[in-house]
């Protein structure tokens, strides 16, 4: 899918995105979440091997110079809430985002949206508890004041989270929100 990055046998729109279209504009994703760039993320993700940043975010830069389109204005990474942060001792979505915007020449906004809530981890819910369970989560600390952004994250399972986030920045003016993901699910 165009949009939301699906497998399809032909690059169309796919029936979710045509039905209910996400808030975002696009994902862009190098890889599929299948071995090994699965056991990858993993080891970024859990693991604390902070290399792969680097591997994963020049691969994705790669990713992004090569789709012949024009690059957004600033780079956000998807916010990881405090806790979180602080029992993994670190963000990696934040990782890969500081990683490709030095690749790119791009202002990282690091500091544009917090997590406010305390979310259960999205991997083991479905799709309507997925949208529960990051509602309300995510808010802009300031005016964002850019007309197209990236939005930087590992992987983009079923898009709740981006999509959660895509609207807020839309709503505070923001008028092109990318998604750049490592992988897609």
């Amino acid at each position: 899918c165009w949009r939301c990055s699906r497998p399809m046998t032909i690059a169309s729109l796919c029936p979710d995105c045509s039905v209910r279209p996400p808030r975002y504009d696009c994902i862009i994703a190098p890889f599929y979440y299948s071995y090994p760039a699965s056991l990858l993320i993993k080891l970024l993700k859990y693991k604390n091997n902070f290399e792969l940043a680097k591997e994963l975010g020049i691969a994705l830069a790669q990713t992004v110079m090569h789709r012949g389109r024009p690059l957004p204005e600033a780079v956000l990474p998807v916010p990881s809430h405090p806790i979180r942060t602080m029992t993994r001792g670190y963000n990696q979505a934040l990782e890969l985002a500081d990683v490709v915007a030095a690749q790119l020449n791009l202002p990282l906004e690091a500091s544009l949206m917090k997590r406010t809530r305390h979310t259960r981890p999205q991997f083991n819910l479905g799709p309507a508890a997925r949208r529960r369970n990051i509602k309300d989560a995510f808010r802009i600390t300031g005016q964002p004041g850019y007309y197209s952004v990236a939005l930087v994250d590992d992987i983009v399972t079923t898009g709740t989270t981006v999509n959660e986030i895509a609207g807020l920045l839309k709503q505070s003016g923001v008028k092109i929100v990318e998604v750049w993901a490592c992988a897609r699910a």
